[in-house]
């Protein structure tokens, strides 16, 4: 039922994003496998993708192909690190596009 609600809500963000509106979605106290989908629908939602978080997350010294990134996100390997380090960067990124 869960998963049926987050794909529901990634797909009101592409719809919204298409038809010119933006969507902000305030999400608290995530954890597990909801950050990893927290962080693929806050890419949606800034129109930015996989290899922008990949060239982020390698200014950290965490270096990892761009497969390997999405994998973690879908949560098929372990990356609870560069989970973190990749809400911490999206966070960044959402302030100073706010300003």
């Amino acid at each position: 039922m869960q998963m049926r609600v987050f794909i529901c809500l990634i797909c009101m963000v592409i719809y919204l994003t298409l038809i010119g509106k933006t969507i902000i979605l305030e999400v608290h106290s995530m954890k597990g496998d909801y950050m990893k989908n927290d962080i693929r629908l806050r890419l949606i939602t800034n129109h930015l993708s996989n290899a922008w978080l990949t060239n982020q997350l390698r200014k950290y010294n965490l270096n990892f192909d761009n497969v390997t990134i999405s994998k973690m996100i879908r949560g098929e390997r372990n990356g609870d690190k560069v989970i973190a380090k990749a809400n911490e960067i999206l966070d960044s990124y959402e302030t100073w596009n706010t300003k």
